[in-house]
């Protein structure tokens, strides 16, 4: 019961930026418009990468969610969410001061 708890607790959290996400797609859209020929390859790949998982992380949520509910216990893929969510934050904020 408490692992139980402890699981349906971890994903509410994990849940939140969801919405971010599904608006993210947008921007993500808009954003490659705006990618010009006279930017370094290195700010267009970082730029991809960033927007890319950000655009992704639902399907890691419910990738990460059936995992779980599966096995019905908290293992390295409960935490894979905030795992992509980390990574694509590190490469948001590169894509800004680069």
């Amino acid at each position: 019961m408490k692992n139980k708890v402890l699981v349906t607790i971890l994903y509410i959290i994990q849940a939140v930026p969801i919405p971010f996400s599904l608006i993210s797609i947008l921007g993500s859209i808009i954003s490659l418009a705006n990618i010009g020929t006279a930017e370094p390859t290195s700010k267009i790949i970082i730029s991809f990468l960033a927007m890319f998982l950000s655009a992704t992380y639902t399907i890691t949520y419910f990738v990460s969610l059936v995992f779980t509910k599966t096995k019905n216990k908290i293992g390295f893929y409960s935490f894979l969410p905030f795992i992509h969510l980390f990574i694509a934050i590190v490469l948001v904020i590169i894509w800004s001061y680069s």
